[in-house]
């Protein structure tokens, strides 16, 4: 029986033996690895010995450890040489690897001393390799943002922490992640992920609205608020407040505006949330004072340069379309550098 093709052989000693090692590695699982090794002795010559030592040892470049001696028994059928048939197998380990998430390179060696006609010691080593448990690529696409996180490696039968990061995306609230571009949220951000393929996930998006809303500002029937969608252009209510003398005369951005920013049903492209205004005018002309005239007076109201009263007269105008009548008529005085009216009524006589 000849020795594995792979067999690594060491030195040969005294021109007569050598010995070699062959290592075989086998997957059984994406966890775990078999290694098996034989050790081999190989001689020019037939020979037939039992007095020798053995040394053997894993998870090192130097045998030192003691297996006992080996039964070694060659022949050469014709003449002599380095034939395969006085190949022997003179032990052989198995071992099983539990496999990690990097390669790990391990070592064998082999010694074996005292053997007949040899004449001196003979060594082998080799190596070998235990790979590394498969892994997978997760990736991220921002689908249409940007700052996805950086790519992450998914070990075998081990738990992810998805990145934390979240990417944006101008008008959109990132809602998580998804395996498809246009699915829904499958994965948050910071969620463990326990699949043993790769994947690409896809940032979910979430398109920002506003709400629009209505003061009728001293009237009614105020519109109902709108949803504006960021992109997207709001036709604006075309529902008309009312208040009792005043006409609707369209919408402004605060309640003290003068200046009509929107007129119903116009187009609204603003990306923000707006409260809009009811501007109104009066529906009539403010009644018109005429032929004012202040006198001094007698307190029966007999004009008089040194009178204590004051005979206030004057005219007025309605317009025609008020419908409300006189309510009340005040008469007031202020200084001439102050803001303040007071009543004049309180201080004079009326007639």
């Amino acid at each position: 029986m000849a020795a594995p093709s792979n067999t690594k052989w060491g030195s040969t000693v005294g021109s007569y033996g050598r010995i070699g090692i062959s290592v075989t590695l086998t997957n059984i699982s994406n966890t775990q690895t078999k290694r098996h090794t034989e050790i081999w002795f190989w001689s020019k010559y037939g020979l037939s010995d039992s007095s020798n030592t053995f040394y053997y040892d894993d998870q090192s470049s130097t045998a030192t450890t003691s297996k006992g001696s080996v039964n070694i028994r060659t022949t050469v059928t014709s003449g002599n040489g380095w034939s395969t048939s006085n190949q022997v197998k003179i032990a052989e380990y198995d071992y099983t690897w539990s496999r990690g998430t990097s390669a790990s390179k391990k070592n064998v060696a082999a010694k074996l001393t005292g053997i007949e006609r040899v004449g001196g010691t003979m060594t082998a080593t080799t190596s070998y390799t235990i790979p590394a448990k498969p892994s997978y690529t997760i990736k991220y696409n921002a689908n249409g943002g940007s700052g996805a996180p950086g790519n992450q490696t998914k070990w075998y039968g081990t738990t992810l922490k998805l990145s934390s990061t979240k990417p944006t995306r101008t008008g959109y609230t990132f809602q998580g992640w998804s395996t498809a571009n246009d699915s829904s949220v499958e994965y948050a951000s910071g969620a463990n992920y326990t699949a043993n393929s790769a994947v690409t996930l896809y940032a979910v998006w979430k398109v920002n609205t506003y709400t629009v809303s209505y003061d009728a500002n001293g009237g009614s029937g105020v519109p109902g608020n709108q949803t504006k969608t960021y992109g997207v252009s709001l036709t604006l209510s075309s529902v008309i407040p009312t208040r009792t003398n005043y006409n609707f005369l369209g919408w402004g951005t605060s309640a003290g505006a003068t200046t009509i920013a929107y007129a119903p049903g116009a187009a609204y492209t603003g990306n923000t949330a707006l409260t809009l205004y009811a501007i109104w005018e009066l529906a009539y002309t403010p009644p018109i004072i005429d032929g004012f005239t202040a006198d001094r007076c007698e307190a029966d109201g007999t004009l008089s340069d040194d009178g204590t009263y004051a005979k206030i007269a004057f005219d007025w105008t309605l317009d025609a379309t008020y419908s409300g009548g006189i309510q009340s008529i005040m008469i007031g005085y202020k200084p001439a550098t102050g803001d303040t009216y007071t009543d004049f009524r309180s201080e004079c006589r009326i007639f």
